[in-house]
């Protein structure tokens, strides 16, 4: 079945989160190296633009909507569209330069650009461990109030059961599933401000599978593509219940 999602404009973000302790700052110059050498062979990279940040994070964008960034903290990988400015006499709105696509299609892509990532950074650390401790995967769509589908519109009914808030900023975390090695974890937020775009709303879902123990940047690329399921799961899962 297809996801709620794909009917939405919606996108995804992909985030590894590397444990505190961790401290090699020479490996995400190695591993920025890699990628965009890579990048020279590869069509779907043409025109990345590389910057890095107080020499210690080191950001891609590959002006096709895809962007990344590497740094001590863990790696995010997302999609965004690109936008234009469009002025209808006086006002200036943000319009979609290309048409929107299924957020299955976009989260699979964002995958495999995180396992490249990650393989670069796994290159690049030669025998040091890098610990990784979650992964995280985000649905982010700014829709209106009457296109969600039945289980958010029972969650924001709850929130604001007689449509009268003027504005909603509201975030809830839940704990899913729980044993001695893994917790899986979803963060649900909802705003809106009437005052601004009277018929917006912006939901984030936030699905996140915590280790008790460290993983590798390897397991990493070996697992990420069966989480993802899990997580592309739970998201079907919170639009249909009720």
């Amino acid at each position: 079945m297809s996801c709620w999602l794909n009917y939405l404009v919606a996108t995804p973000l992909v985030g590894v989160a590397f444990r505190e302790d961790f401290f090699a700052p020479g490996i995400f110059s190695r591993a920025a190296e890699f990628v965009i050498e890579n990048s020279k062979n590869d069509p779907d990279s043409e025109g990345l633009e590389f910057s890095v940040k107080d020499n210690a994070t080191y950001s891609f964008d590959l002006k096709n909507g895809h962007e990344a960034s590497l740094s001590l903290s863990g790696i995010i990988a997302r999609f965004r569209y690109p936008l234009a400015i469009q002025q209808i006499d006086i006002l200036e709105y943000e319009k979609l330069v290309i048409e929107p696509r299924p957020y299955e299609d976009l989260l699979n892509e964002v995958v495999k650009q995180m396992e490249h990532y990650c393989a670069c950074v796994q290159k690049a650390s030669d025998q040091t461990n890098i610990n990784v401790y979650r992964l995280g995967f985000v649905a982010l769509l700014e829709t209106k109030r009457e296109l969600l589908p039945p289980g958010l519109s029972a969650r924001l009914d709850k929130l604001d059961p007689n449509n009268s808030l003027v504005a909603l900023n509201h975030n809830e975390v839940i704990d899913l599933s729980a044993d001695e090695a893994t917790i899986d974890r979803c963060h649900y937020s909802f705003y809106f401000d009437t005052a601004v775009k009277s018929d917006g709303i912006t939901v984030k879902l936030d699905w996140q599978r915590i280790w008790a123990d460290n993983i590798s940047i390897a397991d990493v690329v070996d697992r990420i593509s069966k989480v993802a399921r899990a997580a592309l799961e739970h998201f079907e899962e919170v639009g249909a219940d009720v």
